[in-house]
């Protein structure tokens, strides 16, 4: 077995024996070669404990934060979707031709991916598109936005 290839669990596990005067910690304690190492063991096997809590603690903090992004991408996916859908259903409702590709044309400067965007990963592709996102809308864009009937405006 290669050393350098233990995992910290498994260094603790090993200096835990080593440690335990039930186990190995007498034998160790009575080899002159070893004896004055075993402070340092203790103290090594004390960082790696400390440490395993640290990383248990930060995999919770991962979980967590990984499960609210998740929700959040669920939400930004579906907005997308109902965005894109929205726009398309009202140049199909637009009587004029010229209204009609006002809203597409609107649309695909909303959403250059179209609805394939949900697809891309929330935090290498998307996290950036809510900064980017004024650079593509002029006085214009912004002014039919304010036009489209949403009554739900301003709800999260």
């Amino acid at each position: 077995m290669a050393f350098r290839n233990l995992t910290a669990e498994t260094m603790a596990t090993i200096s835990e024996r080593w440690l335990d005067p039930e186990r190995d910690r007498d034998v160790l304690a009575k080899l002159s070669i070893v004896a004055p190492l075993l402070p340092l063991i203790e103290e090594r096997h004390q960082a790696l404990i400390h440490g395993q809590h640290i990383v248990a603690a930060m995999k919770a903090e991962i979980g967590t934060v990984r499960t609210r992004q998740q929700t959040l991408d669920a939400k930004h996916d579906r907005k997308i979707r109902g965005t894109h859908y929205m726009l398309t259903g009202l140049a199909e409702l637009a009587d004029d031709a010229d209204q009609a590709a006002a809203f597409l044309d609107l649309r695909d400067r909303l959403l250059p991916e179209g609805r394939s965007a949900t697809g891309r990963s929330y935090v290498v592709d998307q996290a950036g598109d809510a900064l980017r996102l004024p650079g593509r809308l002029d006085k214009d864009d912004r002014k039919q936005l304010d036009d489209v009937p949403t009554p739900w405006v301003g709800a999260s």
